[in-house]
């Protein structure tokens, strides 16, 4: 099993045994073959944006046919699932799954590969979501399943590992900081235990010559576990050789860029990433390519509170709005609204044309985003 090629082997061929020969034809199943059809077209070629509309309407015709409860039913879920976690479409994704592993559940000894699967797609979306821990329990079930059915050292326990050793995402907010300008990409939280799933997940995935991307997001994660220990040299031995061999495979996602910059702010204090700008939009384009319409801030500059305001303890509120362009810079920053009014504006207008966002992307081109709007909330720290 290839996690991220499970659509063009598993979907590919054993739906087309499992559905498309086990029923008669009539208008819906019609319908679904259709769909079907042009599914395994757009998935042979790795479109994924092109196969998510099939996707969902194999599923939704799978749905009406069987049931809820039936295999059929949770193999299309899956299949609909993994073409939304493909575009990180995180939430609609998980509860997909949860579909997709309800049916497949209680079906008995030959479902238990497809209930495995289901299992670690679930928590991988469930992972991705800011501040949900709730994925570590699909992961954990998956991780004692493909321990059973393939073996403590197999493949798909290496890569049910790495998912458990993802660091977590954290709820980020957008208080000013009166003593300093501050800028942070995403945040992110690691543990001993999400460590030591990294380590395991190493010793499998590193014997196996086709996973040399997993093995890079890797060393990445763990560049930050080390980091954080303040072993800046190990982190640095660690972190750049896998970021060359990322850029060399073209592949990279949110949390490999934000450990990116926050390597390079920890390095500089936060203002050198402009040096290493174009590697890091390079970066941030191949993460762009797997959230369609979607921007995400990869860098933000928080403003500094402005002085005559600080001396007096006084508050604010500012809100601005601006537009991202192709290269996820900002322009056009205007204040919409603030109060009190002429106090926060010239702070607040620099620091977020300072900001460094993921374009979204339309037809896996970036494309800009007009209307955005920023809020900030000045107030003293206790």
């Amino acid at each position: 099993m290839s996690m991220q090629r499970r659509w063009i082997k598993g979907c590919v061929g054993l739906f087309a045994v499992l559905i498309l020969q086990s029923v008669p034809v009539h208008a819906s199943e019609a319908d679904l073959r259709e769909a079907y059809a042009a599914y395994q077209e757009a998935a042979a070629a790795r479109d994924l944006y092109g196969a998510l509309p099939h996707a969902q309407a194999t599923y939704e015709a799978g749905l009406e046919l069987y049931g809820p409860s039936h295999r059929n039913t949770g193999l299309l879920a899956f299949n609909y699932g993994y073409a939304l976690n493909e575009v990180g479409r995180w939430e609609d994704a998980t509860q997909i799954f949860q579909v997709s592993v309800d049916a497949l559940r209680d079906i008995g000894p030959e479902a238990k590969s497809d209930l495995f699967e289901s299992l670690y797609e679930l928590g991988r979306a469930q992972r991705h979501i800011v501040g949900d821990e709730t994925g570590d329990e699909a992961l954990l079930e998956a991780l004692s399943l493909g321990t059973e059915l393939y073996g403590g050292t197999s493949e798909q326990v290496g890569l049910v590992c790495l998912e458990l050793g993802r660091p977590l995402l954290q709820v980020e907010h957008n208080v000013p900081s009166h003593r300093s300008r501050v800028i942070i990409g995403s945040v992110y939280s690691h543990s001993e235990i999400r460590h030591s799933y990294l380590v395991r997940a190493s010793e499998i995935l590193s014997r196996i010559p086709p996973r040399r991307s997993e093995v890079a997001q890797i060393q990445v994660m763990q560049s930050l576990w080390e980091l954080e220990q303040g072993d800046r040299r190990t982190a640095t031995n660690m972190l750049m050789p896998a970021i060359e061999q990322l850029r060399q495979l073209r592949y990279a996602d949110d949390t490999l860029v934000s450990i990116y910059l926050n390597w390079i702010n920890d390095r500089s204090n936060g203002w050198s990433y402009r040096r290493k700008e174009e590697e890091i939009r390079e970066l941030a384009m191949f993460a762009a390519m797997r959230r369609e319409g979607e921007i995400h801030s990869l860098v933000r500059v928080l403003p500094t509170y402005p002085s005559s305001m600080a001396r007096r303890s006084e508050e604010g509120t500012i809100m601005v709005a601006f537009t991202i362009n192709e290269m996820g810079r900002p322009i056009n920053v205007h204040v919409e609204e603030a109060d009190p009014p002429g106090r926060m504006d010239e702070n607040t207008l620099e620091a977020v044309s300072l900001a460094f966002f993921l374009p979204r992307m339309v037809d896996s081109q970036p494309a800009a985003s007009h209307q955005v709007r920023y809020f900030f909330h000045f107030e003293m720290a206790p």
